[in-house]
């Protein structure tokens, strides 16, 4: 991949709670792209939870698993909005992915105390 080239995908990136599913769910389907989270995509992939990925193997093979999951959606070459996990900007290859993506959107919300 050079530098200039770009994937047609929407990365929707933000806090956990933000509404980067619901968002993107709507979304995708206003503009007729794919949707893709990538939390349920490593949960079905793995046939695990989040959760237990955590506990039972380390922060640091979910990070490997979400990393993969990220670039299985990178690949594809139907437009799609994808939904990126709180944590999946903390690797410095993961933001190279999403960089290259035609539009990077961050989610913010308000906390209500």
């Amino acid at each position: 991949m050079t530098q200039s080239a770009q994937s047609p995908h929407i990365a929707l990136i933000g806090l956990m709670g933000t509404g980067k599913s619901t968002v993107g769910r709507r979304l995708a389907k206003r503009i007729n792209y794919g949707f893709f989270d990538t939390d349920e995509e490593l949960q079905l992939s793995s046939a695990r939870s989040v959760r237990d990925i955590f506990a039972n193997d380390g922060e640091e093979i979910f990070r490997d698993l979400e990393a993969q999951t990220l670039s299985d959606a990178y690949a594809r070459v139907d437009p799609l909005v994808i939904a990126v996990a709180g944590g999946g900007v903390l690797r410095q290859s993961n933001r190279l992915l999403i960089s290259h993506m035609t539009h990077r959107i961050w989610l913010t919300a308000d906390i209500d105390l």
